[in-house]
């Protein structure tokens, strides 16, 4: 059975949408500009494609301003599970996927390990921008 992750931190950054934006997609600014080193998660790069705000060229993201980023997997720390402490600070990290394997974390579907300690994750990327 797969753990039901902890309320999900909100995105922060210009494409992050308002929980008063019905349709998902945010306003026309924050549809024109993404910020270097902001972690999109997953489900969320979905909806921007799909919507057409931006496109995935391979490890490349283009948005419809043209703004051209390069994509790493990243990995957002969500929380422990329910009753238990977070004895490292972690809730709310975001690093690149690599980053958290180097450090002995051990992945599975939705969580991440060590030792004794797990937590909820989210996948998703790392934009970093690429000069035109």
């Amino acid at each position: 059975m797969t753990p039901m992750p902890l309320s999900q931190p909100p995105l922060s950054g210009p494409l992050a949408v308002p929980a008063t934006d019905r349709s998902g997609l945010g306003s026309s600014s924050q549809r024109e500009m993404l910020s270097a080193g902001q972690f999109v998660a997953g489900e969320q790069l979905a909806r921007f494609v799909y919507a057409g705000l931006c496109r995935r060229d391979g490890t490349l993201l283009v948005t419809a301003a043209g703004q051209r980023f390069a994509m790493q997997d990243g990995l957002r720390i969500l929380g422990v599970e329910p009753g238990k402490t977070d004895p490292y600070g972690l809730t709310g990290r975001v690093d690149s996927l690599t980053s958290w394997l180097e450090r002995g974390f051990v992945l599975s579907p939705g969580r991440v390990s060590l030792g004794r300690h797990s937590y909820d994750v989210e996948m998703g990327v790392i934009l970093q921008p690429i000069a035109r």
